[in-house]
């Protein structure tokens, strides 16, 4: 199936849907108090990697950082320059300017399986993922669809397209999203996490890893105040020998 086949599946962009999303601070109240938030989690983790899509898909905290007007849309460009290091921008784009992009934030329809595009990119792998999404999406997205409803999580949590791989991350750094108030832009790059008082992290998008058999985990990405950060999925967090893998904020828990 090619990619331009998902869009029977993908309804269009909806300005006003996506300037009702939640603040991240919001958001992040609403699905931490949640008392099935950890089943959720490991329910939609064992769906998407038991379709083969955790190198491409996760699951996204809903919520925006700047509103867009009805001829715009959120687009995500690779710079290098801007900010004198590798950076994923997302910004406001006038929609009939706005380059060759694909869907990579969705929030589940109301009344049928089918994906609302929240937020958008144009980095190649970004299309790579769409495309792969699109050859499983017969199968996956009613199940995927169901899971949310089932939760209730329609206008709390959304699919994400995994497109990081751009981004080289050093040891001790993470991937940071910063504010840019001048572009009115989420930028994303590598850096060492800040430290300043009264900072904490919210975790705003989960991917999935499979180790042996069946065990599934999640590796969380997080928002730093104004700023998200999250560790990207790599070996560092499996265990040598897991049994059993449940979810955890910050990796594997395994018991025999």
């Amino acid at each position: 199936m090619e990619a331009s086949a998902l869009s029977a599946h993908v309804r269009a962009f909806s300005p006003a849907l996506y300037n009702r999303l939640p603040d991240v601070r919001d958001a992040d109240v609403a699905f931490q108090t949640a008392r099935d938030r950890d089943a959720f989690l490991g329910e939609i983790g064992d769906l998407i990697c038991g379709h083969g899509l955790e190198l491409y898909v996760g699951v996204s905290l809903l919520h925006k950082h700047n509103p867009v007007s009805d001829d715009q849309l959120m687009v995500e460009v690779f710079d290098e320059i801007t900010y004198q290091r590798p950076a994923l921008m997302m910004q406001r784009m006038a929609s009939d300017i706005a380059p060759g992009h694909v869907p990579v934030v969705f929030r589940v329809a109301d009344d049928d399986d089918a994906l609302v595009p929240m937020e958008h990119s144009a980095v190649e792998p970004a299309r790579d993922a769409y495309t792969e999404l699109a050859r499983r999406m017969a199968t996956f997205l009613p199940p995927f669809c169901a899971t949310v409803r089932k939760y209730r999580y329609e206008d709390l949590i959304g699919l994400y397209i995994v497109r990081e791989s751009l981004l080289p991350v050093a040891e001790g750094e993470r991937l940071i999203e910063r504010i840019d108030g001048e572009r009115a832009a989420n930028v994303t790059s590598a850096e060492i996490p800040p430290t300043e008082a009264g900072s904490r992290l919210i975790p705003t998008t989960w991917w999935f890893t499979s180790g042996e058999g069946s065990t599934r985990w999640c590796v969380p990405r997080e928002c730093y105040s104004k700023k998200i950060c999250y560790e990207p999925p790599t070996g560092k967090h499996e265990p040598d020998v897991v049994h059993r893998a449940v979810w955890h904020e910050h990796g594997p828990d395994t018991a025999t």
